[in-house]
């Protein structure tokens, strides 16, 4: 009881003289051979850093998180951003709070939720934002508008935390003046984006009455056309190839499902007959997505 009313005396005098308080999560990307940042993880930080130093944000506390990226990796992604971060710019050390634990995006927010409710500070006073990749938030951004169920915000919602925005860092690799890298980075990001309509065909298989909105075939279509706009090299390596042959087998496993989601999109309501087409064809649809994730340029990097 002693604790809850130091804990209550605290929550008060900082309502009362010091306002709202500013939470920064920043999302970890797997490590570089198990012990470096990767390119994109840097990036997150650095985007941060130059907010911060142009007083465009002024958070009150930092939380990284990320674990280990594997049983080989020896750092995990978090204590490496927080590092990185502690030798770019000037913030309290007090104040910065590193999840060495979460595995995923979905342990990435709930870890940070965690966090935040050991602060002792509710959640109608804070401020949360979330730094990632630029389509890396998007893709959490579209789940929580398409089916709040399957957010990942759910842990931030529950905690009664109503102001969340997000501060995208430009995905490093999209404008990369390597054609082989601009390509690999283009169908990896494609990858991420088709994730959004993996989780949807998921819950629409699983969830009676659901179904599948219009926008994500809509955006389903746009994937389909961004791989096969990118395959068209003149002369190509026997790397470049790799890279095309991995992107044509996805296009095959995934453009099959174009008219049949489209369809879908259409009813308010699946039938039994559309779910189990979905819930049996998701292993496929899963595996076209590995594919494309796994032509990341940070992989080489």
């Amino acid at each position: 009881m002693e604790f809850l009313h130091e804990r209550f005396i605290i929550w008060f005098l900082r309502s009362k003289f010091m306002g709202r308080h500013s939470v920064v999560g920043i999302l970890g990307k797997r490590n570089s051979h198990g012990k470096y940042l990767t390119v994109e993880c840097k990036d997150r930080v650095d985007h941060l850093v130059d907010l911060i130093r142009k007083e465009e944000i002024r958070p009150d506390s930092v939380v990284f998180s990320g674990g280990r990226s594997g049983s080989k990796c020896m750092f995990s992604e978090a204590g490496l951003m927080k590092d990185y971060f502690e030798g770019q710019v000037d913030f309290p050390s007090d104040r910065i709070y590193v999840d060495t634990e979460a595995r995923d995006t979905r342990e990435n927010i709930a870890n940070i939720a965690g966090y935040i409710r050991r602060m002792g500070i509710p959640g109608e006073e804070i401020d949360f934002a979330l730094c990632s990749s630029d389509y890396h938030l998007r893709r959490i951004e579209k789940v929580d508008n398409s089916v709040r169920a399957e957010s990942c915000l759910v842990p931030a919602y529950e905690l009664g935390i109503k102001n969340i925005r997000y501060l995208p860092a430009p995905y490093t690799f999209r404008d990369s003046k390597d054609p082989l890298q601009r390509l690999q980075a283009n169908l990896y990001e494609v990858g991420h984006d088709l994730t959004v309509t993996q989780i949807l065909m998921k819950h629409a298989g699983l969830h009676e009455g659901a179904g599948i909105p219009p926008d994500a075939a809509q955006e389903f279509q746009a994937g389909l056309l961004r791989i096969s706009e990118n395959l068209h090299f003149d002369r190509l390596t026997p790397e470049e190839q790799r890279v095309e042959y991995v992107g044509l087998q996805a296009l095959a496993l995934l453009s099959p499902w174009n008219l049949f989601l489209s369809t879908l999109s259409r009813q308010p309501a699946l039938n039994q007959d559309n779910r189990n087409v979905l819930g049996g064809g998701v292993q496929l649809f899963d595996h076209a997505v590995k594919l494309l994730k796994g032509l990341d340029p940070d992989e080489a990097a």
